[in-house]
């Protein structure tokens, strides 16, 4: 939880100004686009990019900020204790990526997390988030990917969070967002089909040693079986399946709310386990501006100690999109990427969503948590 009165002058002075820098000069660009609101200049987007015959850079901010608000009642203070208010800065990243045309079909991509807002002691104030070469083959449906990167499981971890419908994952005490490793990507029937397979293990940037790292192994499996009008309707359908070993002999799962400043709601607490098994279930519904998202996880582990707990979690999130154009489907990724709004005031995509989480079983009492959430998106521009 980010604490004010340790934040530094200049810490928050560079949060702010990169917020407010581009109200300065924007409106007066017309090469900003239509909009309302007003938007970087697409030849800034120039800039940031560079190719020639043997390689390729192109450079990418991304900042998320949030301030949540908390209205407790009796019943809720008892249970998880009293949240404060709090501004997060969520993610403050910088990317690189491009190709190394010099060597082949291969693409990079570099991207560092800024921690230096929060003072947690012993935290690092920069982190790699990904660092990741792939192997891009002739015929555009495989690709093969080395270093940090995303596991392939369950279709709120395939994608951005920052272009879900709803505003934060739910799902995340099932998964590990990035880890070391190796993945593959095979698409089939003219990529309306795909298998994802992945294996990971951080041993060698963290303890040193193979045996004291849990593997993980993950796949996922996805389908189009409707397709229709270009994309603009379309059913996908998936499954995916996790193992994961323990770490020195423990597991552990927990869950905030969809919010990161608050205690963890959800919570096992370290328990003695050899591995765990996960099964996701996925299906996303577009048909033109109406979305149905809706993803069912299971975790069955096997720890002797406590009864062979399983836990498991689901939510289902509809939308619809006002103005913009539709959500692109990534048939790589196997995911929808960001709404492109259209000008004036940009694209409103109000959504409702429901969701819950089980921790408890047998002999774990991680304790349960259930959420409804409303809200609406503002895609103000291509940027904000």
């Amino acid at each position: 939880m980010v604490d004010p009165t340790r934040v530094t002058i200049i810490q928050w002075l560079l949060a702010l100004l990169c917020f407010i820098a581009p109200f300065s000069l924007l409106a007066q660009d017309e090469d900003g686009g239509d909009y309302q609101f007003p938007d970087l200049p697409e030849r800034w987007a120039d800039v940031s990019k560079y190719r020639n015959e043997y390689f390729s850079v192109g450079m990418v901010f991304a900042g998320l900020f949030d301030y949540s608000v908390f209205d407790q009642n009796r019943r809720s203070i008892d249970q998880v204790g009293e949240q404060d208010n709090a501004f997060d800065v969520r993610s403050f990243r910088f990317l690189v990526a491009g190709t190394l045309d010099f060597i082949g079909p291969w693409s990079y991509l570099i991207s560092v997390e800024y921690y230096g807002f929060d003072d947690t002691p012993g935290d690092p104030t920069f982190r790699f988030i990904d660092v990741a070469m792939t192997r891009h083959f002739v015929d555009g449906t495989r690709r093969l990917t080395f270093g940090k990167q995303k596991q392939p499981f369950i279709y709120e971890l395939a994608g951005d969070a920052a272009n879900l419908p709803h505003h934060e994952r739910l799902l995340d005490p099932f998964f590990v967002s990035r880890a070391w490793g190796i993945s593959y990507t095979h698409t089939y029937l003219e990529k309306r089909l795909a298998l994802q397979a992945g294996w990971f293990n951080d041993w060698f940037v963290d303890s040193g040693d193979f045996k004291a790292q849990g593997n993980q192994f993950t796949a996922r499996l996805t389908g189009l079986p409707v397709w229709q009008d270009e994309g603009s309707r379309f059913l996908h359908l998936g499954v995916s399946l996790r193992y994961q070993e323990d770490e020195q002999g423990f597991l552990r799962y927990d869950g905030r709310p969809g919010s990161n400043v608050t205690d963890y709601y959800v919570d096992t607490g370290s328990f003695r386990a050899d591995h765990a098994w996960h099964l996701g279930l996925e299906a996303l519904w577009q048909s033109d501006r109406f979305t149905v998202l809706g993803e069912y996880v299971q975790a069955r582990v096997k720890a002797d100690t406590v009864g062979n707990p399983g836990f498991d979690g689901y939510y289902v999130t509809a939308s619809y999109l006002f103005n913009g154009d539709l959500r692109p489907y990534d048939t790589m990724a196997r995911f929808s990427r960001r709404v492109k709004p259209g000008a004036g005031w940009g694209a409103f995509e109000p959504f409702v969503r429901i969701g819950r989480v089980n921790l408890d079983d047998t002999g774990i009492s991680g304790g349960r948590m259930q959420k409804w959430y409303v809200g609406v998106n503002w895609w103000a521009t291509r940027r904000w």
